[in-house]
């Protein structure tokens, strides 16, 4: 930010709340903890509170967010009161952001959107510095932080299981252990939602496994999405739109990624082609992906494991 001043740019935030109806897959390395299913942020308490409701509390203290919604089922979330608005939907992953984006932006037009979870503990002060950063960037179409690996491990707390990915934050730097943060801003004008939904649902299912299961998983749903689009388009006797740079770009990350050879240029790039419209593309050139680097540890403790919410001081009823 350089000392400037930020513009004040309305930015909603939905905090996804969504059951996990399967058991969170562990890798080998942490096959001795007992991970969590269903409504995490209903069954981890905090003094009593659940989880859900303390991170509702802790963004509206932050003040970096005009609107806070909840995307979870209304008959369970209902009650929340406190200007936290309901999104009421009970699917997958995938289904859940399709309904918060459905939700959101007729009600917020023109406004990129905040999502994060809902098993995660943000600061409220550095919440609003990460969000003053994005505003910072310009326009973006989306900003998703990377969070550093801490020379301490110990800051990790229960978390330190989690598969991180090596990616240098230059081309010809050595790469750096980053683990992904839990906050994403996008531009949902300029993301190709098909794409979106599917392969974020993927991603959830597989997101504590090695990174060449979950290439071989997201390459076969990114292609068959393809192949769908294709023939949409085909039967509808115009030629088709999608092409196959999008699968390369994402075929050659995912490479990258699995063999510790990424880096986040090339990374941004790939993520813009793949997640957004051509035409937005080719309207607005000037736009991109950003993945900043940061230091904010809690940002990518999400809770997995009763070890985990444990160590956040919580606990699981």
């Amino acid at each position: 930010m350089n000392g400037m001043a930020t513009p004040d740019v309305p930015l909603p935030v939905v905090i996804l709340a969504g059951s996990d109806r399967e058991r969170a897959d562990l890798p080998e390395s942490a096959k001795d903890l007992h991970a969590l299913g269903g409504y995490k942020g209903l069954r981890i308490r905090l003094g009593g509170r659940p989880l859900v409701a303390c991170i509702a509390e802790r963004l509206r203290v932050s003040e970096a967010f005009s609107r806070i919604f909840v995307a979870g089922p209304a008959r369970l979330f209902g009650a929340f009161g406190d200007g936290v608005e309901i999104v009421d939907t009970d699917g997958s992953f995938g289904e859940n952001i399709r309904a918060a984006i459905d939700s959101v932006a007729p009600r917020c037009p023109g406004q990129s959107i905040a999502f994060t979870s809902c098993d995660i503990l943000p600061r409220s002060d550095r919440m609003r510095a990460l969000v003053d950063s994005w505003r910072a960037s310009g326009p973006l179409d989306i900003w998703f932080p990377l969070v550093r690996i801490p020379e301490n491990r110990e800051r990790l707390r229960a978390s330190g299981w989690k598969p991180s990915y090596a990616i240098a934050t230059q081309r010809g730097r050595p790469p750096e252990r980053l683990l992904p943060g839990h906050l994403v801003v996008a531009d949902p004008e300029a993301l190709n939602l098909r794409f979106v939904f599917r392969l974020l649902d993927e991603g959830y299912r597989t997101r504590n496994r090695a990174v060449a299961y979950r290439r071989v998983v997201m390459a076969r749903a990114l292609l068959g999405e393809l192949l769908r689009s294709d023939a949409a388009e085909m039967a509808a006797l115009r030629p088709p739109v999608v092409t196959w740079s999008i699968l390369r770009a994402g075929l050659a990350r995912a490479r990258e990624l699995g063999s510790g050879t990424s880096n986040l240029v090339d990374l941004e790039d790939a993520i813009r082609t793949i997640f957004t419209r051509p035409s937005h593309r080719r309207k607005h050139p000037e736009r991109r992906v950003k993945l900043p680097v940061v230091d904010e540890v809690w940002l990518a403790r999400d809770i997995d494991t009763w070890e985990e919410a444990e160590a956040e001081g919580g606990e699981v009823v």
